[in-house]
């Protein structure tokens, strides 16, 4: 009996190794971000969802990470076109998902943050949005005997800083990896499990007109696209042109993952598909040529890339 039992205490804490966290499904490209220098560890991971699901972090108390990012939509705003922040304040941009963020190299509708590190302080300094700054967040936190507690134990030292904020918020963020759908059991060859006859139409369909943008199997090239000529006007979104300075990135917007796109509607980085037959409609690619058969195969193939558990499981 002890035996059994030292082996199943043994396998648990195998679990929460690193390398359980440094999941590389087969046949996906290098992740972009290191933790050679955030160390990933079960206290990290822990702390850093604390500070996603704390409303503390926002300016007057009302509003988390997590208000706008909901695991049940695969960490998106699911249903609104943009977000409500702090007050009577909405988001200008519809809540992107959050998972596979490591193999990316920027982030956000206009790649405003090219490290995951700093990614946070968008949202968290953002007047529409939480509204706050790091400063005052590390202050509140040094004000609790149990996140000095916890920070200790990740980072060392007497008191929180900035930067023991953002590389906590980052190891939680890291660990949001979703790779367990259908087609992954495709692609990876998995005897078991094949498409069906609609989803292998979609699946021809997708990549003969999607996949240059939509590259597979991440389903982003990670680059920044115009789905229509933008109008130039004061009230238009400039989209990268923000960023980047360049006119000819005008109403361009990064291009986003099609992954568990049955969770995050609405569409766009304006919110305003409201369905998938929307969405699909409003690409150019497509732009209403596409036959009720074909647009039914296509999105039988996209439902493939759902992740049930990914959303289900704990976070």
């Amino acid at each position: 009996m002890k035996v059994v039992y030292i082996i199943i205490v043994a396998v648990f804490i195998l679990s929460f190794t690193n390398d359980y966290y440094l999941i590389q499904p087969k046949g996906w490209p290098t992740k972009n971000y290191d933790f050679s220098n955030n160390r990933l560890t079960p206290a990290g991971v822990k702390l850093g969802r604390r500070l996603f699901y704390d409303k503390a972090l926002s300016a007057d108390c009302t509003i988390a990470c997590a208000s706008c990012h909901k695991q049940q939509y695969a960490f998106s705003d699911s249903g609104l076109a943009a977000s409500k922040g702090i007050g009577t304040r909405t988001s200008t941009r519809n809540s992107m998902p959050l998972f596979n963020l490591v193999w990316a190299k920027e982030f956000m509708w206009d790649g405003g943050a090219n490290n995951l590190e700093v990614q946070p302080l968008a949202p968290l300094t953002n007047p529409n949005e939480m509204g706050n700054t790091l400063a005052e967040v590390v202050r509140r936190l040094n004000q609790s005997t149990s996140y000095r507690r916890q920070f200790r134990a990740v980072f060392g030292g007497t008191e929180i800083t900035g930067q023991h904020v953002l590389l906590a918020l980052t190891q939680f963020l890291g660990t949001l990896v979703s790779y367990r759908t259908k087609f992954d059991s495709v692609y990876q060859d998995i005897a078991a499990v094949k498409f069906t006859e609609e989803e292998q139409r979609g699946y021809a369909l997708f990549k003969s007109n999607c996949n240059r943008c939509h590259t597979e199997p991440m389903f982003t090239n990670n680059q920044y696209e115009a789905l229509q000529p933008p109008q130039n006007n004061a009230n238009a979104d400039s989209g990268r042109m923000r960023i980047s300075g360049a006119q000819a990135d005008f109403g361009k917007f990064k291009v986003p993952t099609l992954r568990n796109l049955v969770y995050t509607p609405p569409y766009l980085h304006n919110g305003s598909c409201s369905t998938l037959q929307a969405a699909i409609d409003a690409h150019a690619t497509f732009g209403g040529r596409v036959l009720a058969t074909e647009q039914q195969a296509l999105i039988a193939f996209l439902k493939t890339l759902t992740d049930k558990k990914f959303v289900e499981e704990y976070h």
